[in-house]
């Protein structure tokens, strides 16, 4: 797996808008996940059908234990649906090269990246980016990591080929999801120019901390940055205490514009809270005391030690099978991978499945979803009908 860069073209999310952000970064520990490792395994995946001209399906299970890795039928389905979204945009002059290293230093001090695929042909250049996840669904319109992709592969490849246009691709196939930016070579050289200026904030003596939901949400240091907790506890309080009375009045006793005001910013406040606690408590786990506070043992739920066993037990009490063994249908998302994919499956899923309506959630106006008919507006409906 390649080294990542002080100032990373994943990070840059996060740096571009939060400088602070990378000198409190340095002080965490770096941590890694189960899904940045299914991530890290469905790209050697990829990688190694190009090198090696094979279907996803037929790559050998070998290849992955080999690197301490795995090859699920999931992830080789996914991964396929990304292959073949980039081999029919290869036409018969188009150039493709995969896993190239791009070299970023004319924008950020000893920056460098690694895009998934390039194609370079007809004036056009097309950086693609692989995501595996199927968590959070990643946009390529004003990423900037796409666009740091983007810089790399025009300067590798504009002193020999006559590019106009530059196309950033994310392809996300656990999420059914593509998503494809254009900007002209002088538009993207144009956001270079504001990259280089926000990566010499970095290292001022005052780059500022600037909390935010996107450069919060992966950011190492989010438990213990001092301006999102000054940020959130800010919003904890405002508008709430009164001279002598308690921050915290029932909602009830608060007006509705009041409240809505408060509304944007629950979600981030909510997670910072969650933040810290985690943060707490792995520091305990870590041998680090927090005071006033002690780990204890959490509920428990028992389980079965040996399923076998339990079963051949009640079997040899002659209970009837249907008394202790339940059949269940194996759920939608479980049968579109045994019919070969979401889209081979449709046609037999679609007239067997229902999509009842969701639970009422309250969001802002600007969201595209319809307002629903609440019971206010279905009255004032009825009056204007009649």
């Amino acid at each position: 797996m390649s080294a990542h860069a002080r100032l990373s073209c994943s990070g840059a999310h996060r740096w571009i808008p939060c400088p602070g952000s990378v000198r409190l970064e340095a002080t965490q520990p770096d941590q890694t996940s189960t899904y940045a490792q299914e991530g890290s395994a469905a790209h050697m995946l990829a990688e190694w059908c190009w090198d090696h001209d094979v279907a996803a399906a037929d790559a050998p299970d070998a290849v992955a234990a080999a690197c301490g890795a795995a090859w699920t039928t999931d992830m080789r389905l996914a991964v396929q649906v990304y292959l073949d979204y980039v081999q029919g945009m290869i036409g018969p002059d188009t150039a493709c090269y995969v896993e190239q290293r791009l070299d970023l230093r004319q924008w950020v001090p000893e920056g460098f990246g690694t895009s998934d695929a390039i194609l370079v042909g007809g004036g056009v250049l097309r950086s693609l980016d692989y995501k595996h996840g199927a968590g959070v669904r990643v946009d390529a319109n004003a990423n900037p990591q796409t666009r740091l992709y983007g810089l790399g592969a025009l300067h590798a490849f504009s002193p020999f080929e006559d590019i106009k246009t530059v196309e950033m691709h994310i392809v996300q196939p656990r999420m059914d999801h593509v998503s494809v930016e254009t900007l002209s070579v002088a538009e993207l050289l144009a956001w270079g120019e504001e990259v280089k200026l926000a990566a010499q904030r970095v290292d001022q003596p005052d780059a500022p901390l600037v909390p935010g939901e996107k450069q919060c949400r992966f950011c190492r240091a989010k438990a213990v940055c001092p301006e999102r907790a000054r940020s959130n506890l800010a919003v904890a309080r405002r508008d709430f205490a009164s001279p002598g009375e308690p921050p915290t009045p029932a909602p009830g006793t608060l007006s509705l514009a009041t409240l809505a005001g408060l509304l944007p910013h629950l979600d981030e406040l909510t997670a910072w809270a969650k933040d810290v606690q985690d943060y707490c408590a792995t520091q305990a786990l870590e041998g680090r005391p927090v005071p006033g506070y002690k780990l204890v043992e959490g509920r428990s739920v028992r389980m079965w030690a040996d399923e076998a066993k339990t079963i051949a037990a009640l079997r040899k009490l002659k209970y009837p099978k249907t008394d202790y063994i339940v059949e269940k249908l194996i759920g939608i998302t479980e049968a579109e991978k045994l019919l070969g994919g979401k889209k081979t499956a449709a046609p037999v899923m679609e007239p067997l499945t229902i999509k009842p309506p969701g639970k009422p959630t309250l969001v802002p106006e600007a969201d595209r979803r319809p307002a629903l008919n609440t019971a206010q507006n279905a009255r004032n409906d009825f009056a204007e009908a009649a």
